[in-house]
């Protein structure tokens, strides 16, 4: 069993003392919001724009910026209501498997209702929705395969389908025919689902909005909701945080975290950086090299180790993602999944022992606590090929070496739906992409459709690696587009450590019009639809 780091044990105290705050509706954020707020008072008329917050969980951070962000709307002349869940569901993504079920209902339900309640704003819930019409425990789905409930719906509704991705993020693990916890998971969640439609279904008929405000848009309350305001012609805007800490990225009826950038890009492909933003990009660009994620650092205590270049062929090297991770999840394309991809991968470079082949398994995969995955990439290797070959090498998430010196040696980087596909793009290197991911087909990157496919551009890339599609300018104009234009300046919210959260707004001022003018063409966009 691995011990907690003085580091971990400083932040699980933390957050102990202000679990504490919490309870008795003290929490720093809480307090902060209740004297922002302490002078305001609005009232909507009655023809103003109706936007509804869906905000089902005590995720700090996401609660407190939702809260500062209907502020803001308020303050511009939005009526604004928001939704929280209530309580009272068997199993749901608040938590993962590693501590649920069952689920922290009353802490969750308090934390959340206290804080929207810090901000002064009106709120209702998807219990109050469901539990006088309660839909039942669905004994139906109890003679079901995984595979028949993946396509169960009700009411027109794809369940099975929109509850995929947040029953593979609760498991920690995306292949559920092989998990022991996967069919009585997929029951539970099921019939949650269920219960949040006819609850979201209820709140929406009750109180029409004009536009759904939501995290993210693919998670479990949120794809549910998602889907029937798609039904009911409702406007849905999503939001997620982005590789910057003040920054998020918006959506307009799609989920923000598959990063569509085609509107912006119409304009930047055809746009060269200007001297300030190409230094802006490469100093952020190094920044990544050292801590390597906005919430987590990656790199502490990594080793600049450069490997040893094959004598003749080439040094490649494949980047995993955490299986479970939404950036992945429905994102296959040139194969059925990113386990075919890696064993397609390792059965080429078998079959080429003059090329060098090193697998840097995302550390990621280890590095979150009470997150690890339960489907680490090493394993599927370890179980596939009792030993590799000398021309393949396997890193594992808790290698201490960092990327990105096996970046800038690599001849070729391969991945499926990595950032670390624009990064070395950025390095001048050749990248093969197999995953859907949202910068292929931009002219930087060489694209796979299929497994011969994919065969035939290894073989291309391998024998010269400047023959494929390769563009540094596009990718560099690509690069700034994605880690600055499209995420949008954000900074009235900070996370202190992961879990907890702090306003940055001293003034109401700040959120007022004039003040800030992402955040005036941020409203407005909502304001007029």
């Amino acid at each position: 069993m691995k011990l907690p780091s003085i580091d971990e044990l400083s932040i699980l105290g933390r957050k102990g003392f202000e679990l504490g705050l919490r309870t008795a509706g003290q929490a720093p954020e809480q307090r902060q919001a209740r004297h922002l707020l302490k002078d305001l008072d609005l009232v909507p008329a009655p023809d103003a724009p109706k936007v509804l917050f869906l905000s089902p969980r005590n995720w700090a951070m996401h609660v407190a910026l939702e809260g500062v962000i209907a502020t803001s709307l308020r303050i511009r002349g939005a009526d604004v209501q928001f939704l929280n869940c209530g309580g009272g569901l068997d199993i749901c993504d608040r938590s993962n498997t590693y501590s649920a079920p069952p689920m922290p209902c009353r802490s969750c339900c308090r934390y959340s209702g206290v804080t929207i309640d810090a901000f002064d704003l009106p709120r209702s819930s998807l219990a109050d929705g469901w539990g006088g019409n309660d839909p039942g425990d669905w004994p139906e789905l109890a003679s079901m395969s995984i595979s028949e409930m993946g396509e169960v719906e009700y009411n027109g509704l794809p369940l099975g389908e929109l509850a995929d991705i947040p029953i593979k993020w609760f498991l920690l693990s995306a292949r559920l025919d092989d998990d022991p916890l996967g069919l009585e998971t997929m029951r539970g969640f099921l019939v949650s689902a269920r219960r949040v439609a006819v609850g979201f279904e209820a709140a929406i008929k009750t109180w029409r909005p004009d536009t759904v405000f939501m995290l993210n848009g693919l998670l479990f309350f949120e794809s549910i909701a998602r889907a029937i305001c798609e039904r009911e012609g409702i406007d849905v805007v999503t939001y997620e945080r982005t590789f910057r800490n003040d920054a998020l990225v918006f959506a307009h009826n799609k989920p923000a975290n598959r990063f569509d950038l085609s509107d912006i890009w119409a304009t930047r492909a055809h746009e060269s950086l200007t001297s300030e933003q190409a230094a802006q990009l490469h100093s952020y660009l190094d920044s990544r090299r050292v801590k390597g994620h906005p919430l987590l650092d990656i790199w502490k205590g990594s080793i600049d180790s450069r490997p040893d270049r094959p004598t003749s062929g080439r040094l490649v090297t494949l980047f995993s993602n955490v299986t479970w991770d939404s950036a992945v999840l429905g994102r296959d394309l040139a194969f059925t999944s990113m386990h075919e991809w890696i064993e397609a991968t390792i059965e080429y470079f078998v079959d080429h022992p003059e090329h060098q082949l090193i697998i840097r398994v995302h550390p990621v995969e280890s590095k979150r606590p009470g997150m690890e995955t339960r489907e680490p990439v090493a394993d599927f290797v370890n179980e596939k090929y009792d030993n590799l070959p000398g021309n393949i090498v396997l890193l594992g998430p808790d290698d201490p070496t960092n990327s990105y010196p096996l970046m800038e040696e690599s001849d070729l980087g391969l991945v499926y739906t990595s950032t670390v596909g624009i990064e070395m793009a950025v390095m001048d290197k050749a990248v093969l992409v197999s995953g859907l991911t949202h910068y292929r087909g931009h002219g930087f990157t060489n694209d796979a459709t299929s497994p011969s496919h994919y065969r035939q551009l290894l073989d291309q890339l391998l024998d010269d690696p400047e023959s494929g599609t390769h563009n540094l300018e596009l990718a560099r104009r690509y690069a700034h587009a994605f880690f600055f234009e499209a995420a949008v300046p954000m900074p009235f919210v900070t996370e202190p450590v992961p879990g907890l959260a702090r306003l940055n707004v001293m003034d109401v001022e700040e959120l007022s019009p004039g003040f800030s003018e992402h955040l005036d063409k941020f409203c407005d966009s909502i304001l007029d639809r």
